[in-house]
Parts: C-alpha cells; structure tokens; sequence
C-alpha cells in the first residue's frame, strides 16, 4: 500500500510537467534586447551583414552566465545603445553558449576567449574589436561611431 501511494505521488508530481518541451536556446528564433531587435549567431550572416555596409555586434553569451544576464539589463538594452546601432545600421547578433555549442566555441577561442562574456563589434570593413570588460554602454557607442568615421 505505502508503494502504490508512493507511486501515485509520483505521478500525481509529474503530471504538471507532461506538456512542457525542452527549447534549444542555441537554435532559438531571433528576439530583442531593449528596443534592438536580434538575429542568432550564425558565422556566414556576419560576412553577409558586412558585404551590404552594415556592422555587426556580438553579444557571446549564456543563460547561466550571471554576468552576461547583468550586461543584458543594464547595458545593451539602454536606448543609447538602440540608438547607436540604429543610427550606425548596426546588426546585433547573439551566440548563446547556453548549451556549448561547438561553432560558438570555435569563435570564441578565435579571439582567445574561453568562456562568456564576450563582446565583439565587427564594423562594415576592417578588423572586428574586442570590447573590454566590464562593458559600458559608453565603450559601445563609443566604438560602434569610431567605425563609422574610418
């Protein structure tokens, strides 16, 4: 009797759980970040993005990154941050390394990186930067404006 009950608890338990699915963040469709609109990593969309004049910003992150999550909130949703992409026809692309996706981890050892954060800003032409931590939205608009002038 103490088996079967605690069997049907068990179930009992379970049973909220039936319907959800697991969602590979890695795969996941393009959100937002503030008021930016963004597209996921994918390395040829970079190439892509550059050969029609725009720049593209990466945003190297992970759900558990606790930081990276801080960064999100406080930095890259600022509306100096949107307007600096926007008015600087700036893409920002997120490589989630939620789930060590193996082409993420590929670019991010590229540029020395083992883990997230990482920010990179690759403009229209020229070599990508590597933005410095902690991030500011100072150092973004920063960079992102310089590539313009160049």
């Amino acid at each position: 009797l103490v088996r079967a009950g605690a069997a049907a608890s068990l179930v009992l338990a379970a049973l909220p759980f039936a319907g959800l699915r697991f969602v590979d963040t890695a795969q996941a469709a393009p959100g937002r970040v503030g008021d930016v609109e963004t597209v996921s990593y994918a390395p040829a969309r970079i190439d892509a993005l550059r050969a029609e004049g725009r720049g593209v910003f990466i945003d190297f992150t992970a759900a558990w990154c606790v930081t990276c999550q801080v960064n999100k909130l406080t930095v890259l949703s600022r509306e100096d941050v949107a307007a600096a992409f926007a008015d600087n026809d700036v893409t920002l692309m997120v490589a989630d390394w939620t789930r060590r996706d193996p082409v993420i981890t590929e670019a991010l050892a590229g540029f020395g990186a083992n883990g997230v954060p990482l920010y990179v800003y690759y403009p229209p032409e020229g070599a990508p930067v590597v933005l410095p931590q902690p991030l500011t939205a100072r150092a973004i608009v920063q960079t992102v404006q310089s590539s313009k002038r160049s």
